[in-house]
Order: structure tokens, then C-alpha cells, then sequence
């Protein structure tokens, strides 16, 4: 009993990078097509709500880039990355 107290004190350790990018890339696979075009449509500022849309994916100049903000990454992958600084 006294090594399982001891287990449940310990801080979780930290999740493997491969771990974190087959979430992320799950998400990514899974989403893509609720994402918002930024060629057609730029969100505003204050006005429209970031964390509202899957995602983002880029304009013409930015063609192949999926944009994600910093919250929807920590919602995808399940951690506060400040939790193992």
C-alpha cells in the first residue's frame, strides 16, 4: 500500500512527444474540413470568437497551412504545457 500513496503523490510524468503529435494529428485529420478559410474569410479581431471555429487553414500565400490557437492545442492534446515547466 505504501508504494501506491507514494505512486498517487508523484506528479504525472510527461506525456511522449509521439503521444502529443498522434493527437494533434488526429485532430487535424478529423477536423480539417470544419476548418476556416482565411483566404475567404478573415475572423475579426474583438468581434468574432477565435476559439469558435476548429480551426484555421491558410490563404493563397500561405497555401497548406492549418492554423490551430493556443488554447484549442492544449484542448487537443489534454495538457497545460506550463504543468511541466
Amino acid at each position: 500500500m505504501a508504494g501506491l500513496r507514494q505512486l498517487a503523490r508523484e506528479p504525472r510524468t510527461r506525456p511522449s512527444e509521439a503521444a502529443l503529435r498522434a493527437k494533434l494529428i488526429g485532430y487535424l485529420r478529423d477536423n480539417r474540413k470544419s476548418f476556416v478559410d482565411l483566404g475567404s474569410r478573415r475572423p475579426k479581431n474583438g468581434v468574432d470568437d477565435l476559439e469558435a471555429a476548429a480551426g484555421y487553414v491558410g490563404s493563397d500565400r500561405e497555401a497548406g497551412w492549418l492554423y490551430l490557437t493556443d488554447k484549442k492545442v492544449k484542448a487537443v492534446i489534454g495538457m497545460d504545457r506550463t504543468r511541466w515547466l
